[in-house]
């Protein structure tokens, strides 16, 4: 397969339907062949089973599960719960279609590559199932008689950030519905929120984060890549992306006995999954460009003052620090500490996140490429005999 963005390092939306997704889960519930446990196909990478439990799963309170990585790069990793007398249910996929297709995840994918994403989980997992019929029920929304369900999806917006100035810029960013204070670790990332809340952002340079293949393939100037990275669970899912036409009723696959039906979102287009990472930034707060050329603040009260009484009085915080150097001659730390601390307070008024998040920027978004890796990708077809009609499903359901 011809790398893309081989010559064009931005993805215009003017091209096919763009839908950049990164990790992907869905919960199932379909039966797995138990010789595949006992004796593992060959394409297995690698399997996890429990450790210091009852042989008798009915003697455990909770499920004991199976963890299996498959190939490509152990990019699809699967969760298979023994529930007794050779019962076992393959209850969770995790996935990366960039990884999949490309074996990094510092591109940008179309409806179409994901589509063919799709195809490959199918083809890798098959194998496990104890009907082989049953892979036309793996991917949510493909098959109205399907169980499976969406339980994380992460949706990124790449910003090109040469100077490191838009991550500086979100330092202090807080969203309504997290209510957890900012990780930061500064020049590399910031995150909002959790991996077990129902919604994450994590902002990060990704050309940091991929710097170790980058050297290894003597990718040199990559794009200074920042990504904004939605991850969205549970309600959040709904909220963002579920509509009459994109949930059904299902039952949580990891309780014990048996859980009432909850809607779940089963569905989803690439349009929507832009139009929701839209939303979510366009609901954050505290974003100031006034903060991109500085340093950590301070944490202290009373020269947070001199912040305060800038915001209210309009005088610049240059005019009241030098006013306050004049007066008392403080160390050159201290003023430090001050106008850092000022800046904090003066940014946490400012919003401008409709500067940062732009329909331009969201139409233009840079990418990181490894031609090497890229090259060495599984080809653009789908696999193992998907009907026409088949791969129609796979698009509605992405």
């Amino acid at each position: 397969m011809k790398p893309l963005y081989e010559t064009n390092p931005f993805h215009p939306l003017d091209e096919p339907e763009l839908m950049p997704l990164d990790r992907l889960v869905f919960d199932t519930n379909l039966k797995v062949n138990p010789a595949v446990i006992a004796a593992p196909p060959e394409h297995v990478r690698n399997i996890r089973r429990p450790k210091s439990l009852p042989s008798d799963p009915t003697e455990y309170d909770r499920e004991r599960t199976i963890f299996i990585d498959l190939p490509p790069n152990g990019s699809i990793r699967v969760a298979i719960a023994d529930l007794g007398d050779d019962d076992f249910r393959l209850r969770r996929v995790e996935l990366n279609p960039g990884c999949i297709l490309y074996h990094h995840n510092g591109l940008l994918l179309t409806t179409d590559q994901v589509v063919t994403a799709f195809t490959i989980v199918c083809e890798k997992i098959q194998p496990l199932l104890a009907n082989p019929d049953d892979t036309a029920l793996l991917i949510p929304g493909c098959h109205r008689k399907s169980p499976s369900y969406w339980s994380a999806i992460e949706i990124d917006m790449h910003l090109h950030d040469p100077e490191g100035t838009l991550l500086l810029a979100l330092r202090n960013a807080r969203h309504p519905a997290i209510r957890k204070k900012a990780t930061v670790f500064e020049g590399e990332s910031i995150t909002l929120g959790t991996r077990r809340g129902e919604l994450m952002i994590n902002l990060y340079r990704k050309d940091i984060e991929m710097a170790r293949d980058l050297e290894k393939f003597d990718i040199e100037d990559p794009n200074q890549v920042l990504r904004v990275e939605v991850t969205l669970r549970k309600q959040k899912l709904l909220h963002y992306l579920g509509d009459e036409g994109n949930t059904a009723k299902r039952a949580s696959h990891h309780a014990r006995g048996k859980s009432s039906p909850q809607p779940r979102l089963v569905r989803f287009r690439a349009s929507q999954a832009m139009k929701a990472h839209k939303q979510i930034t366009s609901e954050l707060r505290g974003i100031s460009q006034v903060t991109a050329k500085r340093d950590l603040p301070g944490d202290d009260k009373t020269r947070r003052l001199v912040g305060l009484i800038a915001r209210h009085t309009s005088t610049p915080v240059e005019t009241l620090l030098d006013l306050y150097r004049l007066r008392f001659s403080p160390a050159r730390n201290t003023m430090t500490r001050m106008r850092f601390a000022a800046i904090h307070e003066l940014s946490l008024a400012t919003d401008e996140t409709a500067a940062l998040f732009t329909d331009e920027r969201y139409a233009n978004q840079p990418v990181i490429s490894i031609p090497q890796l890229e090259a060495a990708a599984p080809p653009g077809r789908l696999s193992f005999g998907v009907s026409g009609r088949d791969r129609s499903q796979l698009r509605h359901a992405a």
